[in-house]
């Protein structure tokens, strides 16, 4: 059986420090039903003012064409959510700017 204590392990072998308060839950899931699409990268090309510099994010992560042959690929998948902490502005900062840059911002 799979427990959040065990996800955690392997989170944290993979490098990654999860505090007992921010991993909320995860969920097993098939990785051909990802829907990928150019929209993503140009949210982040637009909307977030630290586009670039994340080994994670785009530009500095794999094509859209090749993130869906990865998925098609890929027979399980493990989705995880996390609260983020920080300040609400600060995490929705590049949104902000996106609105009142197209006028919808209020």
């Amino acid at each position: 059986m799979i427990t959040t204590a065990l996800v955690r392990g392997w989170i944290e072998k993979a490098g990654g420090n999860v505090q007992e308060e921010r991993l909320r839950d995860y969920k097993w899931i098939n990785p051909k039903s990802i829907v990928v699409g150019q929209w993503v990268r140009m949210k982040c090309m637009f909307g977030c003012k630290n586009y670039g510099q994340c080994g994670i994010c785009p530009p500095n992560v794999p094509s859209v064409p090749e993130c869906e042959a990865f998925f098609e690929d890929t027979r399980v998948g493990l989705s995880f959510t996390f609260l983020k902490s920080g300040p609400a502005e600060d995490r929705h900062a590049g949104q902000r700017g996106q609105q009142e840059a197209s006028g919808t911002g209020a």
